[in-house]
C-alpha cells in the first residue's frame, strides 16, 4: 500500500504522540508513506522520528513568489476569496500527487479544524474527540460533518468518541471504526523508580474541562490535614498558574487559589507549561502517582502512558478512562473517583496515601503494555483502510 498523510494542523500532546509513534509503525507495514507537513515542522519530525527509507516528507507550503502574486491579485478581493482560492489550489495539488504517485489512501492524524480532502481520493482521518466548547463548537462540528460526509472511514480513538460521533452523525455510523491509542514502555529501566517524596503529576493543557481547579481544591483540603504532598503540572498554559498577567477566567481562578495566603498551595504546586517529551518522561518516572481529574476526554492518553511507566493512577470515572483500564486489564492499577466530585477526589488521594499501590517490575510493565501497542494501532488502521479498497 502507498499512503499519504496530510497534517496541516499540528497540536502538541496526544496528536503529536500519534504522529511520533504511529507513523514509524505504518512505515514498517506499507510500501511508501508520503507525509505532508508545514515546512517549519518537517525538520523537527525528521529528527524525532529518524531516518526511515520509505518515508518522504513533503512541504505543504506554497512558494514565496506564488504567495506574493496571490496577495497582489487579491489586493482588492476579500480575505474569504483568497482563502477559497488557496483551498482550491491545495486540493488540486493533493489530487495530482495522489494520482501521479498511484497512492491508495490519504488520511490525516488530526481532523479537528483541518479542511477535508477533495473528491477523487480515498479519504479518512483520526478523530481525537468532539470536546470543543464555546463559540468554536458550531464551526468545529460543521467541519467534522464535512469530513464524515466525504470520507470512506473515520477513526475515533475511543468507543466513547465513536458514540459521540454516532449521536451527532447517525446516518454515517458505518464509517466509524474505533482504534484506541497505546503507549510505549520506557527503555530506561533504571529511571522507572526515582522518587522524591509523594509526588503527584498531572500532564494536561489548562482548559476548563481538564479540572485543574477541582484538583487544586482537593490539594487545599489535604494540606489542611497536614499531608506532605507535591503537585506537578505541565501542558500548554499551565505556566500561567504561577505567573502574573492577563488570562482566561478559569486560569485566573486557579491562580488566585494558588496565591491565596490562607493555604500552602504555592509551596507545593509546580507548573511548567509546555515541555518536551523527554522532560515529560522524566516527570512520569519521578512521580509517585499520576492524577487525571478531567471531566471529559476523547481518550486521555496520560493514563496509558502512566501504566507504561508502571505508575498508579487516580482518575475521574469517565468512559474513556474505563476503556483504557479494561484494554490493559489494569483495574488494579487505577483508583477511580466520581466525576467532578471534590469529596470523592479527596477520598481517592487519601486512599492512595494510606495504602500506596505496589510498584511493578519492568517485566510486569512490558507484559501489561504488550496487550495493545502502537504496532497494533497501525495494523488496525491499515486493515480498515484495506477494507475500503475492496
Amino acid at each position: 500500500m502507498k499512503l499519504m498523510i496530510v497534517d496541516e494542523e499540528l497540536i502538541a500532546g496526544g496528536v503529536e504522540a500519534i504522529q511520533l509513534n504511529v507513523i514509524p509503525e505504518l512505515c514498517a507495514q506499507v510500501e511508501k508513506l508520503y507525509w505532508f507537513l508545514p515546512s517549519a515542522r518537517i525538520e523537527y519530525f525528521r529528527v524525532r522520528i529518524g531516518a526511515i527509507e520509505n518515508l518522504t516528507f513533503i512541504s505543504l507550503d506554497f512558494s514565496t513568489n506564488f504567495l506574493f502574486r496571490l496577495l497582489s491579485w487579491g489586493r482588492n478581493k476579500s480575505i474569504w476569496g483568497r482563502e477559497k482560492l488557496l483551498l482550491f489550489l491545495r486540493n488540486q495539488r493533493l489530487k495530482q500527487f495522489y494520482r501521479r504517485m498511484s497512492v491508495d489512501a490519504c488520511i490525516t492524524t488530526c481532523m479537528f479544524e483541518q479542511a477535508p480532502f477533495p473528491e477523487g481520493m480515498r479519504r479518512g482521518g483520526i478523530l481525537c474527540d468532539l470536546n470543543v466548547q464555546g463559540e468554536r463548537r458550531v464551526s468545529f462540528l460543521h467541519n467534522i460533518k464535512q469530513w464524515v460526509e466525504n470520507s470512506e472511514i473515520v477513526f475515533p480513538i475511543s468507543k466513547y468518541t465513536e458514540k459521540e460521533l454516532c449521536r451527532n452523525f447517525p446516518v454515517f455510523s458505518s464509517r466509524f471504526k474505533t482504534v484506541p491509542l497505546a503507549a510505549n514502555v520506557s527503555k530506561n529501566k533504571n529511571r522507572l523508580w526515582e522518587k522524591k517524596g509523594t509526588v503527584f503529576y498531572y500532564p494536561a493543557s489548562i482548559m476548563p474541562h481538564k479540572n485543574h481547579y477541582l484538583l487544586l481544591r482537593a490539594f487545599e483540603k489535604l494540606l489542611c490535614k497536614g499531608d506532605d504532598l507535591k503537585l506537578i503540572l505541565t501542558g500548554g498554559g499551565t505556566e500561567k498558574l504561577v505567573q502574573a498577567g492577563n488570562s482566561e477566567k478559569h486560569v485566573i481562578r486557579c491562580r488566585d487559589l494558588i496565591q491565596d495566603e490562607s493555604n500552602e498551595l504555592s509551596k507545593v504546586v509546580q507548573a511548567y507549561g509546555y515541555i518536551d517529551t523527554q522532560e515529560v518522561d522524566r516527570l512520569y518516572a519521578q512521580a509517585s502517582c499520576i492524577i487525571l481529574p478531567s471531566a471529559m476526554e476523547g481518550y486521555g492518553l496520560p493514563l496509558a502512558e502512566a501504566l507504561a511507566f508502571g505508575k498508579p493512577v487516580i482518575c475521574s470515572d469517565i468512559e474513556p478512562f474505563r476503556e483504557q483500564a479494561d484494554l490493559y486489564h489494569a483495574d488494579n492499577r487505577v483508583i477511580f473517583f466520581k466525576n467532578n466530585s471534590l469529596d470523592s477526589l479527596v477520598q481517592a488521594i487519601e486512599s492512595f496515601l494510606l495504602k500506596p499501590l505496589v510498584a511493578m517490575s519492568y517485566s510486569e510493565i512490558e507484559d501489561l503494555m504488550q496487550r495493545w501497542t502502537f504496532k497494533n494501532v497501525a495494523n488496525s488502521y491499515l486493515q480498515e483502510l484495506q477494507g475500503t479498497l475492496k
